[in-house]
């Protein structure tokens, strides 16, 4: 009986170890394969809260500054989202700024940073009064467009729910606003090797060329070309990312809907009939609950409208700025 107590408990032993110690051995992250540096030329880092963000910013083509506008990617994008959407909007005299959320793109990705839209929207508007700090004359008081993409859709609408006075509109692309994360085994995900076994299992399962390619063809609702591959991939490559994805399981969270119903901003929305991501359904339901709310559907597009029907979808965009310009 000793003996078998000594082995079942040397056994316990060697399975303890086995899932405490070896997730620590193996790799979560090759910075060697996918190491980026200055990303873009029209790079730019700010550090909020302890956070690296990074930011593009494009000046308007015209003499005249016709409005601000700032763009915040979805889940597993960055600013590359936004990549076809940019130049029209410059030409017609906006200023751009797209976001690198943190956990995405070039951002800080270190552990524990807080995913909640609250947290994002508050850094968001440090970022955006950092930007209006390098601006010259009155177009320090222009009020900002925000047009936020699936997640992204939650960050804006947090953002003109804390400041509606800075805001001029929200335009929402395939937005989530409503759900939030229920996960049940939250407490598991806090003990570290728990943790580390499911980061290792991510970058070596998840974030890899075929799972990606698997997910772009169903947010595109076609094959993604090798450019389109290169441009998400790379940004997901970069260090931390499994880390990120778990502390978006831990700390993600919308805010009511009703606070950005009450904030008397202009709410807009651009959706694909063919989205089974965000379905046009949600759209239906923000309607139920924000009054005067109204979307225009992309026939044929998915979840990205912005990239796979891009003329359509910067007429559309055009058209609502200039209604509310």
């Amino acid at each position: 009986m000793k003996r078998f107590l000594k082995r079942t408990l040397g056994i316990l032993f060697i399975i303890f170890l086995v899932v405490s110690v070896v997730p620590y051995a193996l790799p979560t992250s090759n910075p060697a394969e996918y190491s980026v540096k200055n990303p873009f030329n029209e790079s730019n880092y700010e550090i909020v809260d302890n956070t690296l963000i990074h930011y593009r910013q494009w000046p308007p083509q015209s003499s005249e500054l016709k409005g601000k506008i700032m763009m915040i990617h979805g889940m597993g994008g960055s600013s590359y989202s936004w990549l076809l959407t940019v130049q029209p909007l410059l030409e017609q005299g906006y200023m751009v700024v797209a976001v690198d959320l943190p956990g995405f793109g070039y951002s800080d990705r270190r552990q524990g940073i807080n995913h909640s839209q609250s947290s994002r929207s508050h850094m968001m508007w440090q970022l955006i009064d950092n930007v209006d700090k390098k601006l010259q004359g009155d177009s320090r008081l222009l009020q900002w467009y925000l047009v936020g993409h699936s997640m992204g859709g939650g960050t804006v609408a947090a953002m003109a729910s804390d400041y509606p006075d800075k805001t001029k509109a929200v335009i929402l692309v395939a937005g989530t606003l409503s759900e939030n994360n229920s996960f049940q085994y939250q407490t598991l995900l806090k003990y570290p090797p728990v943790r580390r076994w499911i980061e290792v299992g991510l970058y070596m399962v998840a974030i890899q060329p075929k799972r990606i390619e698997s997910f772009l063809t169903s947010i595109y609702g076609r094959a993604p070309t090798e450019s389109e591959m290169k441009g998400y991939l790379i940004p997901l490559k970069q260090p931390g990312t499994p880390s990120t994805m778990i502390d978006l399981i831990l700390t993600s969270k919308n805010e009511p809907l009703e606070e950005l119903a009450n904030s008397g901003v202009f709410v807009t929305g651009i959706w694909g009939s063919e989205d089974t991501w965000v379905p046009v359904s949600k759209a239906e339901k923000i309607r139920e609950l924000i009054p005067g709310f109204e979307y225009r559907v992309i026939e044929g597009s998915s979840h990205c409208p912005m990239e796979t029907h891009s003329y359509e979808f910067n007429r559309i965009l055009a058209d609502i700025l200039d209604e509310n310009n």
